[in-house]
């Protein structure tokens, strides 16, 4: 089923194959070689041809029929209105959407779906929206990697988890994108007395059974806000149950490196900062393949920090007193790259805040996830030349924190230039000594 009659082209590049032809803004391309297009994806995939058959719409709704000979990578020159994301259908006992408040910005509350975004951006899905004819398109394109949100492989226990009533059909999707040569990245949020233990070892272990194809497994713990009135009771992961985790997850990786040459599935950081034990070292994560899942990424800043280090200088003009806003999980790493960077360099004072996340609750400790309005009042009051904020907090288009406040606002809260920069070594550097 088609989701729209024709792609309306928003922009066409000077010099292009579609202006020779005399497509215009405003023209809606219909079919390339015979093909309805249903979005720019279609398009994508249909144009990479020697010899393409375009039929477009003009403005006064005339068809024209244009046949074009081209190089396979040479791209037409069409610029189309954004493609929809698809709606989630399902409805996960954890959804952190679900979580949020009322009164906040619409994009907020919309949870998209959608195995396009998933190949082309790295979304994460739960496949429960694929159609059979979705499932084709995707083998056929070659739509590789895909992103997939697991949770479980029983599905006794993945329907209640998503919150559906009807098989999901997880497993023999899967095995056909393995089977087709799709590489498949996979995550699972690990809700404590839901799909953990035994559950897990199942989930873990249906999953290697797709390796090679399978790249890699994320294991994430289920976050928590204060805004969950008329939603599943829930708890948050105990120390004792990281631990266990990691236990289970050092068990496994030992086995799958001997036996698959791949540790397979990997922790988030959350998970050993909550068991209050050491990272793993940089190999151990191998390549990084889930640095999105929080994955190693704490690992990433010390290594990069410590390497970078040794060239830090403090420019003319840069601050003499950096405050560096971060969420409390991260605050003691930053703490301690800013004690050593203040050794390094002269003149330089730089102070971390962890702050509370009062808007979602102090469950939720992540720097991605701090509103404006709590920057403000943990600073309230701090001397500072500069302060920065990592951008991972801006969660909008137009460079806004989640409350709909932006970094002039907090500038003008705080008394001080607020710097946005990059939320990794480099940036924390450059932000402190520039």
């Amino acid at each position: 089923m088609r989701d729209h009659p024709a792609l309306e082209v928003k922009a066409v590049a000077p010099g292009s194959l579609a202006e020779a032809a005399g497509i215009q803004a405003g023209h809606r391309l219909e079919s390339i070689n015979g093909q309805a297009l249903a979005d720019e994806f279609d398009y994508r995939f249909a144009q990479a041809e020697e010899r393409v058959s375009l039929s477009w719409l003009d403005l006064e709704g005339r068809r024209h029929v244009k046949r074009l000979a081209k190089h396979p990578d040479q791209d037409l020159g069409l610029d189309f209105r954004e493609t929809p994301f698809r709606s989630c259908k399902v409805k996960c006992v954890f959804c952190f959407i679900d979580q949020n408040p009322k009164g906040m910005r619409s994009s907020i509350y919309f949870k998209d779906e959608d195995y396009r975004f998933s190949w082309l951006y790295g979304n994460y899905v739960t496949l429960f929206n694929m159609s059979e004819e979705d499932l084709e398109k995707a083998i056929s394109r070659r739509m590789s990697p895909m992103y997939v949100s697991v949770h479980a492989t029983d599905e006794a226990v993945r329907r209640p988890l998503l919150g559906v009533k009807k098989d999901t059909l997880l497993m023999p999707r899967l095995r056909r994108l393995a089977e087709a040569g799709i590489q498949l990245h996979c995550q699972v949020v690990v809700v404590p007395g839901l799909n953990d233990g035994a559950v897990l070892e199942r989930t873990v272990r249906d999953l290697a059974s797709l390796h090679p194809a399978l790249a890699s497994v994320a294991l994430v713990p289920v976050g928590l806000t204060r805004h969950r009135q008329h939603l599943p009771s829930l708890r948050l992961n105990t120390r004792a149950e990281a631990r266990a985790l990691l236990k289970s997850l050092a068990a496994w990786q030992q086995e799958f490196l001997g036996r698959l040459g791949t540790r397979l599935v990997f922790a988030s950081d959350e998970w050993y900062l909550k068991a209050g034990q050491e990272l793993p070292q940089a190999g151990d994560y191998e390549d990084f393949p889930q640095l999105g899942n929080g994955v190693g990424s704490v690992r990433g800043f010390m290594d990069d920090f410590a390497r970078r280090l040794g060239r830090a200088k403090r420019k003319p003009g840069a601050p003499g007193k950096v405050l560096a806003l971060t969420g409390r999980a991260f605050a003691p790493t930053l703490q301690a790259s800013a004690q050593a960077l203040q050794v390094r360099v002269a003149g330089l004072q730089v102070q971390v805040l962890g702050v509370e996340n009062k808007f979602y609750g102090r469950t939720v400790s992540v720097a991605g996830l701090l509103c404006g309005a709590d920057l403000a009042a943990a600073a309230a009051g701090a001397r500072a030349d500069r302060v920065l904020v990592p951008d991972v907090m801006l969660k909008d288009r137009a460079g806004l924190f989640l409350d709909n406040t932006s970094p002039a606002w907090l500038e003008q809260q705080v008394k001080a230039p607020v710097k946005v920069v990059p939320a990794d070594a480099a940036g924390f550097l450059k932000g402190c000594c520039q």
